[in-house]
């Protein structure tokens, strides 16, 4: 269920659906994703941020690391150089996997669940 209060969301792609993807497209994505998902987490945890801050816009958007990021984005001078090399390269990989179909789909679902206003 969706916050009645809190920080918007921000988001111009569902990720979550992206990483579902590639993780059943090619499970050798884990070994990309899931240290610089870590890392951004004990980030989060040494920044003192709170994901819970935000609205939630769908049921399905509970526990995504996206708002750990808007987070630290905020907060830290580091995540958002560090965010800036890192980024565009996950990207990459990312959109190397999934189609092009598929990614527009992941930016509409996101244009849907967190509307601009």
């Amino acid at each position: 269920m969706a916050r009645a209060a809190g920080k918007p969301a921000v988001c111009n792609t569902c990720t979550i659906q992206l990483v579902r993807i590639a993780y059943g497209r090619a499970p050798r994505f884990r070994l990309v994703r899931e240290p610089l998902k870590a890392g951004m987490v004990a980030m989060g945890w040494l920044y003192r941020v709170d994901p819970r801050e935000y609205n939630v816009p769908t049921e399905s958007c509970h526990g995504c690391v996206r708002f750990t990021k808007l987070g630290l984005r905020e907060k830290s001078g580091l995540f958002r150089w560090m965010n800036a090399r890192i980024n565009p390269i996950f990207d990459r990989i990312l959109e190397s996997i999934v189609t092009a179909a598929e990614l527009e789909e992941a930016k509409r679902y996101a244009a849907k669940a967190c509307p601009r206003s």
